[in-house]
């Protein structure tokens, strides 16, 4: 595990890799989404987190704009960023159309039934270029 990642938002620019969300840690430390319900003195109350009561938090980040959940709140110096990412479109090969197709065809994508929403689910996913190294 390199100390340095390159997440796609910073445009080639390196950070620590605890200063981000990337799931490439040299620890087996789980990652959660929680709401921030209270804050005293230096002390978090978080909710609706799957912990086990006492468990440790080692660290909070901040939802961004992209994946935070309904009705939760973006930090401002967090919604200040406009772009998840600089990924404007997706295209796909014939091969790789090919290859969904079939695969919409037998069954294979348990979720999409139809060629169209899968294609609209890979190319939605890939725009948020959720690349975390």
């Amino acid at each position: 595990v390199r100390a340095k990642v390159h997440p796609p938002g910073l445009l080639g620019g390196s950070i620590g890799l605890f200063a981000t969300r990337t799931p490439h840690r040299p620890n087996p430390i789980g990652l959660s989404l929680a709401a921030l319900l209270h804050v005293e003195g230096g002390t978090l109350l978080l909710g609706g987190a799957d912990l086990i009561d006492g468990t440790p938090v080692l660290d909070v980040k901040p939802y961004l704009f992209h994946d935070a959940p309904a009705g939760a709140t973006v930090p401002s110096w967090c919604a200040a960023r406009s772009d998840a990412s600089r990924i404007a479109s997706v295209h796909f090969t014939a091969a790789a159309e090919a290859q969904l197709a079939a695969a919409v065809a037998d069954g294979s994508l348990r979720f999409y039934t139809d060629l169209e929403t899968a294609r609209s689910a890979i190319s939605q996913m890939l725009q948020l270029d959720i690349r975390s190294v």
